[in-house]
């Protein structure tokens, strides 16, 4: 995979700075510090890109008490910043394409389903009361319903807690393929064979900052 080489910069970062207003997040006027940085001040041996902003109170100390939000206020810089709005997508990203590109994207992408079942037998000597014989995985189930053929069965099943629903604004931004179908970030191919483009197109828009890529 022949991906854009990058030239590691232990520092390298620009600075933007707006007094906007505050109310969407229940304040008035807020001063926000954006800082975009394509660089290794993380030392991890790569450059990897960010976009973060402070934002703090307008005209006051820039102390905790101050202190309204900071991090990845990645809507905000897109409301206010509409310059710096087309880099949000390539927040994390470092020199061999999105973090964890194919393993985020398809774990967002799928549906987990996983479930585990609670077994009740009405036992005729205990007057018919309901005996909880356990609680069982989907591979165990049948082996029970085998064992227990001759006698009233009642299976109570409930999915488990890393049981999740397919994501695809999530897998759609870890993959940064805004239209991508759900078939399509399921593809591990199809999404290692975009990454070269996606990353001329993000190594443009770092050297269009006046980064060194």
């Amino acid at each position: 995979m022949n991906l854009p080489k990058s030239i590691r910069v232990q520092k390298q970062s620009k600075v933007f700075k707006k007094t906007v207003d505050g109310h969407a997040v229940g304040e008035g006027p807020l001063d926000v510090t954006v800082t975009v940085r394509w660089d290794d001040c993380c030392g991890n041996g790569r450059n990897s890109f960010a976009v973060t902003a402070d934002v703090y109170k307008a005209g006051r100390p820039k102390t905790d008490r101050n202190f309204v939000m900071g991090g990845c206020c990645h809507e905000l810089v897109e409301e206010h910043f509409p310059e710096l709005a087309h880099l949000v997508k390539w927040h994390l990203v470092d020199a061999d394409g999105p973090m964890h590109y194919v393993a985020n994207t398809t774990y967002h992408a799928s549906e987990i389903r996983k479930q585990h079942h609670f077994v009740y037998l009405t036992d005729d000597v205990l007057n018919k009361k309901q005996v909880l014989l356990g609680l069982f995985s989907d591979t165990e189930l049948e082996a029970v319903r085998e064992r227990f053929s001759d006698f009233d069965l009642e299976i109570k099943s409930e999915l488990t807690s890393d049981s999740k629903e397919a994501n695809l604004d999530a897998a759609r931004s870890c993959a940064v393929w805004p239209d991508a179908s759900l078939e399509d970030l399921l593809d591990e191919e199809k999404l290692k064979a975009r990454l070269p483009a996606l990353m001329e197109e993000f190594k443009r828009d770092i050297e269009a900052l006046g980064f060194t890529y």
